[in-house]
C-alpha cells in the first residue's frame, strides 16, 4: 500500500507556509491607518507640486483647450479607478497616481480664479473637517459603515440637481453646502470602512484613494462657498 503521510506533510508545510506569509502581509492596524494617512498626504502634495508647476499661462491654455483636458481627465481617472481595484498594492499605486495627476490640475484650474487667501482658508476648513470626521467615525464606526447606500443616493440626486440648477441659471449655494454635508459624511464612512478592511498595504492603498477622492470633492465646495461669500 502506498504511503501518503509525506504527500500530507509537504502539504501541511505548504499551507502553514501559505498562512505565515498572508500573515506577514497584514500590518498593524496603527500602521495601516499610518500609511492611509501618508498616501493621502502623497497625494495632496503631488497636486500641490502640480498647481506650483504650472504658470499662468500654462493655466489660461488648459482653459483654451478645457474640453480635451476633460476628456483626459475622465479617462485617466477611469482607468486609474480601475487599477487601485487590483491585489498587487503597486498597480493599485500607479493607479491612484492615475487619478491624483489629472485632478491636480484640475484643481490648479479651479484654484486660478480665486485668491489665495480663500485657497488657504479653503484648506483649513477641509483639514478641520477631515480631523472631526475621521475622529467620529473612530468612536462611532457602526454607525457610518450604515450609510454607504443612503450617501450615494444623496450624491446621486445632487448630481441631478446641479444639472438643473445649472440649465436654469439657478444659485447653487445650497447646493454646494448639501455637497459638503454629504462628503464630510463619506469621509467617516470611507474611513470607518478602510478601518474594517484587512490592514494590508494593498487596501490601504485603495482606501487612501477613495478618502483622497472626498478631502478633494469637499475642498472644491467649501471653496466655491466661500468665493460666493466673498464676492
Amino acid at each position: 500500500m502506498a504511503d501518503y503521510r509525506g504527500w500530507f506533510d509537504q502539504n501541511a508545510q505548504k499551507e502553514k507556509r501559505r498562512l505565515f506569509l498572508h500573515t506577514e502581509r497584514q500590518l498593524p492596524m496603527p500602521l495601516y491607518q499610518l500609511l492611509i494617512g501618508l498616501i493621502i498626504l502623497y497625494g495632496l502634495l503631488f497636486n500641490a507640486i502640480v498647481s506650483a508647476l504650472l504658470t499662468d499661462r500654462a493655466i489660461l491654455l488648459l482653459y483654451n483647450a478645457y474640453p480635451f483636458v476633460l476628456i483626459a481627465y475622465l479617462i485617466l481617472s477611469i482607468l486609474g479607478i480601475f487599477l487601485t481595484r487590483s491585489e498587487s498594492p503597486l498597480v493599485s499605486f500607479i493607479g491612484y497616481n492615475l487619478v491624483v495627476l489629472p485632478l491636480g490640475v484640475l484643481v490648479s484650474m479651479v484654484t486660478f480664479a480665486y485668491d489665495p487667501y480663500l485657497v488657504a482658508a479653503a484648506m483649513f476648513g477641509t483639514a478641520a473637517v477631515v480631523v472631526a470626521m475621521t475622529g467620529v467615525a473612530t468612536i462611532f464606526p457602526n454607525f457610518f459603515r450604515k450609510l454607504g447606500r443612503a450617501l450615494l443616493t444623496a450624491l446621486f440626486l445632487s448630481m441631478v440637481a446641479g444639472f438643473v440648477f445649472l440649465i436654469l441659471g439657478l444659485d447653487s449655494f445650497l447646493l454646494d453646502s448639501l455637497l459638503v454635508l454629504i462628503f464630510s459624511l463619506y469621509i467617516a464612512f470611507d474611513w470607518s470602512r478602510a478601518c474594517s478592511y484587512e490592514p494590508t498595504l494593498d487596501n490601504a492603498v485603495d482606501s487612501a484613494c477613495d478618502l483622497y477622492l472626498d478631502i478633494i470633492n469637499l475642498f472644491l465646495r467649501l471653496l466655491r462657498i466661500m468665493g460666493r461669500r466673498r464676492r
